[in-house]
């Protein structure tokens, strides 16, 4: 999936974090995600709330991802399950 350029989005600047864990940490990391797009004057993209133990993600200690550009990969390859899935 790709998103497009579009003449309304034109200068708009985004802020996008990658939540983990639980629920409450999630909750805890949606405050500072948005604190940090007020501060820098962006929108925030809120991705959908992860379930729990979201291996792919990295949350369980067995599993940690090694290379940030492959947590960003795989925080994407989730997200869109999830959306896919309606979650």
């Amino acid at each position: 999936m790709r998103c497009g350029r579009s003449a309304e989005l034109e200068g708009e600047r985004f802020l996008w974090y990658a939540p983990h864990s639980g629920f409450s940490n999630q909750v805890g990391e949606l405050r500072n995600a948005a604190v940090a797009a007020a501060l820098l004057n962006r929108t925030l993209v809120v991705p959908p709330v992860l379930d729990h133990h979201a291996v792919a993600l990295g949350s369980c200690p067995k599993f940690r991802v090694a290379e940030p550009s492959d947590l960003r990969a795989a925080v994407w390859d989730h997200a869109m399950q999830l959306l896919r899935e309606q979650r």
